[in-house]
């Protein structure tokens, strides 16, 4: 795990924003999300194993989004079902944000169209704005994006960290998880 992926996290958990995190680490906001994406892959490895201790830092809420001028953009409040009849770009399935909405449209039996994918939410956020599809994403990455009102407007994430109970941790983590602590 390299530490420029934890500082993007946790600038990203203190700011409560992609937007600001970026600004004040001097990166694009896609780099912040390829940093935090790169730790949601280790955390998708470790998260079944019996000696992992996780603690949940924050909830991030996910927004179904499509392009202001995507015909999804004209409905009240679009259904799974609207929905699936478009096509969607979603953060890949071995992400864990990418299992949470895939899990969605399975428990109500709704089928995606073949979903294209990309592991980096500011990817998808672009490829939405330019109205290649529509999908569903933090509300820390919405710009630019309608926002479609949806009766699963509860849907988020969980957001912290995780260690192995059987190691000990250095004083730099045990700082480190005080801070996301009182964050």
């Amino acid at each position: 795990m390299d530490n420029q992926s934890l500082k993007a996290f946790v600038t990203v958990a203190e700011s409560g924003s992609f937007s600001m995190a970026a600004e004040q680490l001097h990166l694009t906001q896609s780099a912040v999300s390829k940093r935090i994406a790169s730790l949601e892959h280790i955390t998708l490895a470790l998260e079944q194993h019996p000696n992992i201790l996780s603690q949940k830092i924050w909830t991030d809420p996910l927004r179904f989004i499509c392009a202001p001028d995507h015909a999804l953009a004209k409905i009240d409040q679009p259904s799974l079902q609207d929905l699936a009849q478009y096509p969607v770009i979603l953060p890949g399935i071995n992400t864990y944000t990418g299992r949470i909405i895939q899990k969605l449209f399975e428990t109500h039996n709704v089928p995606l169209k073949a979903p294209m994918s990309t592991n980096y939410l500011e990817t998808i956020s672009t490829m939405v704005e330019i109205g290649l599809g529509w999908s569903m994403l933090p509300e820390t990455l919405i710009k630019n994006l309608h926002v479609m009102p949806s009766e699963h407007s509860q849907v988020s994430r969980e957001l912290g960290y995780i260690h192995h109970t059987k190691r000990s941790l250095s004083n730099a983590a045990m700082a480190f998880i005080k801070m996301l602590e009182q964050s």
